[in-house]
């Protein structure tokens, strides 16, 4: 498209730019902090867009265009200071057309500029982008617009026709994935997703596929390494609401047989979140076909004759992991299955009795009540956690920390739900329970955990949120809950934070190794069953999780909010190989060890358990790391295990 090169109230562009908008924050936002930034949109000559986030005392002021364009290549996502213009923020997923927040009427001068702003893009990218957004999903941000921008005519072409036909498998690969327009730097709201390099890689590997018009199908097929009949199906044709489920979901449904798939995305999206929540292993191929047996009968009709709605199946589904830990260490195991993993044992279950018999062991289990056991000695009788919270009401609405064994275990019995076994991890791991009601009468139990420390100190955020029998909460119990969040990580409450976390400490070393005093018994009909599974594993060789030689450590990886893990998440699987990086010169911690995957950092191992490992890094052993189990249940700070052992001798 040709473009004359001037601003579009009439002034003339530098040479180089082709058109810019200027927008003040009461165009877009209304919150405060927005008030002293403006944001411009400029178009350069060579057809890339970028937007940045200035001072608003800057806003209108050409004269700043040809500092801008001088520093073009830094302004698609970095954040830097330029003398006369101060803090410049790009903004990659920024949209490509602002839409302003406030109602004007269509020939308001900024809607006029707005338009014109507008017909100065690719108009083929513009309308591209556009569809895809009318099938799911956000894609009109600057970075995509920019990928598309640069091609070469009938490469662009190649490319938007490739998209169209493989949406779900190109889309990751090739544009990248937000979930709305951000008008904030990174860090300043939600954090934005990054490219990762295994994805810039394979993204520029699969574009040369296109470019070349090789054969698409293959490559994805082995990019994905599924079948290529599955790369043709229809659910690869058409946009996923859920993309980052893509890598765990498409090697199951390649398992399954051809009549046993979902036969529309529809139904598959449907049913997601329950796939997802399933407490399995399902990386490796032998794990897969167990769990594709499941739905020999069909994918939609399975998930339907367990007579539970789709909205609460994810829940209870997640509740079988606490059943299924609960029988690995209250049954007598065989030597072959000593080390076997509640994912592992799910996975076994599923495939010899199906998902509808673990889900009614694991209601039985839950409805149990708690037994003490007298044999293992209480940590303290009368031990009280330090408070957080305390007791807060607001509006007849109000908030009980839980702070003793005994009220966890009232609070269970109450709610009809296994919150009375999270002591061990209140007193060891810094979680805090809180029973929330609402002024209707509406109670919840949530769970806030301890995740890691940042400037403002120690931080907590809600886990989990359960209402009566595990039911979910209602979205005012929800916001009431994240209300609570915010009062516990105030920065008047962070010597309180502080001192709950060192004290936890503390108890981890003090009770490190000690069983539970209070727990849940099986009923009959559950160890009957289970003894049929543990049966049927050891026959058929079920080893998914073996004894590691010479294990030197296992442990949580610390940090994953904080890192790329979040990003990664969706490409994790257990077994994945780790690596060992030392970081002796972290301002935080000198014995810092990191732990990366394929080049991405996942977080660190937890810094009281990495002076010894460090010092013995430093002296050059040698050492393996091994991803152990990965919970998604948490997406923004997942929970992932590690595993370290010894490879060479000291």
């Amino acid at each position: 498209m040709v473009t004359t090169a001037v601003a579009l109230d009439d002034h003339p562009l530098p040479a180089g730019l082709k058109a810019r908008l200027w927008l003040k924050a009461e165009h877009l936002l209304t919150r405060a902090g927005a008030r002293d930034r403006c944001w411009l949109w400029m178009l350069h000559e060579n057809g890339t867009l970028a937007v940045v986030n200035l001072d608003a005392g800057l806003h209108g002021r050409d004269s700043v265009l040809p500092v801008l364009l001088v520093h073009w290549s830094r302004l698609s996502d970095s954040t830097f200071a330029i003398p006369e213009l101060g803090e410049v923020q790009g903004l990659p997923v920024a949209p490509l057309v602002p839409s302003p927040r406030w109602a004007m009427s269509w020939g308001h001068p900024l809607q006029r500029q707005i338009r014109a702003f507008a017909q100065a893009l690719d108009e083929d990218v513009l309308n591209f982008l556009g569809e895809l957004e009318a099938r799911a999903g956000f894609w009109g941000c600057v970075e995509n617009y920019n990928r598309l921008a640069a091609l070469e005519g009938f490469v662009r072409v190649r490319w938007m026709q490739a998209l169209r036909d493989f949406p779900p498998l190109l889309l990751p690969l090739l544009l990248r994935i937000v979930e709305r327009p951000e008008l904030f730097a990174a860090g300043y709201a939600d954090v934005v997703p990054s490219v990762m390099p295994w994805q810039k890689a394979a993204g520029e590997a699969i574009g040369n596929v296109i470019k070349q018009s090789g054969n698409l199908v293959k490559a994805l097929a082995e990019h994905y390494r599924i079948s290529r009949a599955l790369v043709r199906s229809p659910l690869c044709r058409d946009v996923w609401c859920r993309p980052e489920a893509l890598h765990k979901t498409l090697p199951l449904l390649d398992a399954m047989a051809a009549h046993a798939r979902p036969r529309s995305l529809a139904a598959l999206e449907k049913w997601l979140p329950s796939l997802r929540a399933l407490p399995v292993v399902n990386d490796k191929p032998e794990a897969l076909a167990r769990i594709a047996s499941c739905f020999a009968g069909g994918w939609s009709a399975t998930w339907s004759a367990l007579a539970i709605p789709h909205t609460e199946l994810p829940g209870k589904l997640r509740d079988c992991r606490d059943f299924l830990q609960a029988a690995i260490e209250q049954e007598h195991l065989p030597a072959s299955l000593l080390h076997i993993t509640p994912e592992a044992l799910g996975s076994a279950w599923l495939a010899y009795r199906g998902i509808a018999s673990l889900l009614q062991a694991s209601q039985r289990w839950h409805q149990q009540p708690l037994q003490a056991l007298s044999s293992v000695p209480a940590m303290s009788e009368s031990l009280q956690l330090r408070p957080l919270l305390g007791h807060w009401q607001e509006n007849d609405k109000s908030a009980q920390e839980l702070l003793s064994e005994d009220a966890l275990i009232l609070e269970g019995d109450a709610m009809r739900h296994c919150v009375g076994g999270y002591w061990h991890q209140c007193v060891s791991q810094c979680s805090r329970i809180v029973h929330l009601t609402l002024p209707e009468g509406e109670q919840a139990t949530a769970c806030f955990a301890f995740i890691g420390i940042d400037v403002d100190g120690p931080h907590f955020e809600l886990v989990e949120l359960r209402g009566p029998d595990n039911d979910d909460p209602s979205p005012a119990m929800e916001d009431w809950a994240e209300q609570v969040a915010a009062r516990i990580n105030a920065a008047a409450n962070e010597a309180a934070r502080r001192e709950a976390w060192q004290e936890a400490q503390i108890h981890a070393r003090n009770c490190q190794g000690r069983p539970a005093r209070h727990v849940r018994r099986l009923d009959r009909r559950s160890r009957q069953v289970l003894q049929k599974v543990l049966e049927n594993c050891a026959a058929h060789d079920f080893r998914l999780m073996r004894d590691i030689p010479h294990l030197v450590l296992r442990g949580e990886i610390a940090g994953t909010g904080y890192a790329q893990a979040p990003q990664l998440l969706p490409r994790l699987c257990q077994g994945d190989r780790l690596h060992l990086v030392r970081e002796p010169d972290n301002p935080h911690d000198p014995h810092a060890i990191r732990l990366d995957w394929q080049g991405c950092k996942l977080g660190y191992v937890p810094r009281r358990e990495n002076r010894f490992l460090a010092a013995r890094l430093d002296a050059g052993v040698q050492f393996e790391s091994v991803l152990v189990h990965v919970d998604e249940s948490e997406p923004r700070y997942p929970r992932l295990v590690f595993c370290i052992h010894q490879t060479s001798p000291d």
